[in-house]
């Protein structure tokens, strides 16, 4: 029977051949959100001729779901295809190792990982997500764990646009994932996305004190590369407007101090920076004339501990 009217529309929208017919895949998709394995296999008995296909898809929504057991005992099916995408909207497309990891079952990823079969640097849909960075971007700490433990995992792997899982995750704010991505010697820290920002970068711009200065803590990364608008990384605190960014960097004897930057503190060059007070005056003026500093560094230390 072939896919007629909204059953036709259902067929296009998992990407199933059109001789599977809608009914098949509301009960295959049914089926899947119950997690009865029983259940299961009798269905796929009944239709022998559509069971790599149903089979497949009841994989991804078992996946989606977080229900390991079924996923597990659908993976001994040699007629279900790991790696079988659904097209969600026509755009996204999502494989069970990439629904599992966006929806943060760290258990399933784990099953799915054990199989060879399963690539877990494959990308879908136009912005080209990985696993790592999906798990990365919504803060999944176990998930991106469990994927790091992977020597296949290429965790420097971009998505479209360059973004990669450490920018992801930083621009998210997820403190524990950025800690797992940089404890890994694989992580290259200095990769830039298409705009030229890198991942301390992407932190300052965001205002992310908590990652700015886990990455400065990190002797792999560059505080002085710049974007595609040749800002210093100082330039782009001061008009992100965090103080406590900016303090970060300026106590940092590794982050340059630009012309610009300097301008934009001492003299107010950039528009309407109210915000900054006497203890980022004073970092500045330590960092710039340590000679002829009069105060001491416990008192500098003190008053820019009020910024």
């Amino acid at each position: 029977m072939a896919c007629q009217g909204s059953a036709k529309r259902a067929c296009v929208e998992y990407d199933v051949p059109d001789y599977v017919t809608g009914y098949d895949l509301q009960q295959a998709t049914r089926l899947a959100y119950e997690g009865d394995i029983e259940a299961v296999d009798a269905f796929l008995r009944s239709r022998p001729a559509f069971k790599s296909q149903l089979g497949a898809h009841i994989l991804l929504r078992a996946a989606e779901r977080g229900y390991v057991l079924l996923v597990a005992h659908l993976l001994t099916d040699e007629g279900v295809n790991r790696n079988y995408v659904a097209l969600a909207d026509g755009r996204n497309a999502f494989s069970a190792f990439l629904q599992a990891a966006q929806w943060g079952h760290a258990p399933v990823v784990t099953v799915l990982l054990a199989d060879e079969r399963v690539d877990p640097n494959k990308s879908w849909g136009p912005w080209d997500m990985t696993a790592l960075v999906l798990a990365a971007m919504h803060g999944f700490v176990l998930v991106v764990a469990v994927l790091l433990a992977d020597e296949r995992v290429d965790p420097n792997m971009p998505r479209y646009g360059g973004t990669t899982a450490l920018m992801s995750a930083t621009f998210a704010g997820h403190v524990q994932v950025v800690m797992l991505l940089l404890a890994d010697e694989r992580v290259n820290p200095n990769m830039t996305d298409e705009d030229g920002s890198t991942a301390l970068i992407d932190a300052v711009r965001w205002r992310r004190p908590q990652v700015v200065k886990m990455l400065l803590a990190d002797e792999r990364v560059n505080p002085n590369l710049k974007d595609n608008t040749r800002a210093s990384l100082l330039l782009i605190a001061v008009r992100s407007g965090d103080h406590l960014v900016v303090s970060i960097l300026l106590r940092d004897c590794r982050v340059a101090i630009s012309m610009k930057a300097h301008n934009a503190i001492v003299r107010n060059t950039e528009e309407e920076i109210s915000w900054v007070t006497p203890g980022i005056y004073l970092l500045v003026w330590s960092r710039l004339y340590p000679e002829s500093n009069p105060f001491s560094s416990d008192l500098i230390a003190e008053i820019a501990s009020f910024v």
